[in-house]
């Protein structure tokens, strides 16, 4: 079988990294201690260490070869077809292969740009401006956006293109847009029917439709700052506390936050360890849900399936020692998470889980995501858990 994977991205924009020795006053003058400059997106970077996980996979996955098993498309408004910005962008998602960095088309899955829209009349992409101080590892970001939206017309002529094809495909959003994002993946069951699977990224609390939205999709990637908010939600329900691959017999606990050490209400969200405050918008409005996913940074993953009333949590095998760069670490769990359920179907949810913790757990002791696919096949031979990439 075939899957199509439709990263749908608002617009990716251009990231620039500047590690900074502590973050500067009002007014004041600081010099950097790097720069980086590279492609951003959350989409476009799920795309690019999905890329490594396909090329290092010989069987593709459960399927007979990596091309067959997952093709992908960029779903998203790009800059001018002939401008540089769109160039780079396109460039940074060419397969190459490791040893000679040459164009190699069969070393992973190329990503087809037929349903991106190429703005005319603009030639610089958005803009992504990331100070990272060294002093408290925090980041700040500022973004800067010219490209006009894609519009829910738009998005249902690419849906339109896949009408009556018979084909499984996978549409992934950030959720940045909620209700135009909603509209979307509405036009999209209409069209498809059963045969599309739709997952959703929820990170900003307190962002109008986004528990909606999650209603919707059929796997939710929840981020930890929308847990913590809903942490003023959290009740106690002792019979669920604790559990992890455990069958909840009790299905009222659907409707609670299911959490291991559970804080007394008015507990900062920050002691507590492994949590899934999130879950309940999917347990109280289950639409199409099956899936919710919460990353906790340092402390792991947890999730729920409400299909089998499955509760599991994975936490991080190796502590980080030093944090290199976290920058992109969300997108990099949603990839692993993504082969995963695509390509290893074969595989029970804790290992899905255990391997996009792993995979997020690497990413983190590097700059960007270079060669991540080579150092979880070297983890899966029997390698060091952490490389000297990784160290460095």
């Amino acid at each position: 079988m075939t899957w199509r994977l439709f990263p749908f991205y608002p617009i990716p924009p251009q990231s620039s990294a500047a590690s900074i020795p502590r973050f500067p006053e009002e007014d004041a003058k600081l010099r950097a201690t790097s720069l980086r400059v590279r492609r951003g997106g959350n989409c476009p970077n799920t795309i690019e260490v999905l890329q490594q996980l396909l090329r290092n996979t010989p069987d593709g996955g459960d399927q007979s070869s990596p091309q067959q098993a997952l093709q992908m498309h960029l779903v998203s408004p790009l800059p001018e077809r002939q401008s540089q910005a769109a160039a780079h962008i396109i460039a940074s998602l060419t397969p190459t292969s490791p040893s000679s960095g040459h164009e190699s088309p069969l070393s992973s899955p190329a990503v087809n740009f037929e349903h991106s829209l190429f703005r005319a009349g603009h030639q610089m992409p958005a803009s992504c401006y990331i100070l990272r101080s060294e002093a408290t590892g925090s980041r700040t970001i500022v973004n800067h956006n010219d490209l006009p939206e894609m519009t829910v017309a738009e998005f249902l002529a690419v849906a339109e293109a896949f009408r009556c094809r018979g084909e499984e495909t996978w549409w992934h959003f950030e959720g940045r847009i909620p209700e135009t994002t909603l509209e979307c993946v509405r036009s999209l069951r209409r069209v498809l029917g059963a045969s599309v699977m739709v997952s959703v990224e929820v990170e900003k609390p307190g962002r109008p439709g986004l528990r909606e939205l999650a209603a919707e999709a059929d796997v939710v990637f929840y981020a930890k700052s929308w847990a913590e908010v809903s942490n003023l939600l959290w009740e106690r329900e002792p019979s669920v506390v604790g559990r992890s691959d455990e069958k909840l017999t009790n299905t009222t606990a659907l409707r609670l936050h299911i959490c291991r050490g559970l804080p007394e209400r008015g507990e900062p969200a920050a002691s507590v360890g492994f949590r899934t405050a999130a879950l309940e918008p999917l347990a109280d409005r289950r639409l199409h849900s099956s899936l919710a996913m919460i990353t906790w940074g340092a402390e792991g993953a947890s999730c729920l399936s409400l299909q089998d009333q499955r509760y599991v949590e994975r936490p991080v095998e190796h502590a980080v020692q030093h944090v290199v760069d976290s920058v992109g670490a969300g997108d990099t769990f949603v990839a692993g998470m993504l082969y995963g359920l695509i390509c290893r179907e074969r595989w029970e949810l804790g290992e899905k889980l255990g391997f996009a913790v792993d995979l997020a757990t690497l990413k983190v002791q590097r700059e960007g995501f270079s060669g991540l696919g080579d150092e979880m096949q070297s983890r899966a031979s029997g390698g060091s858990p952490v490389s000297d990439q990784a160290r460095q």
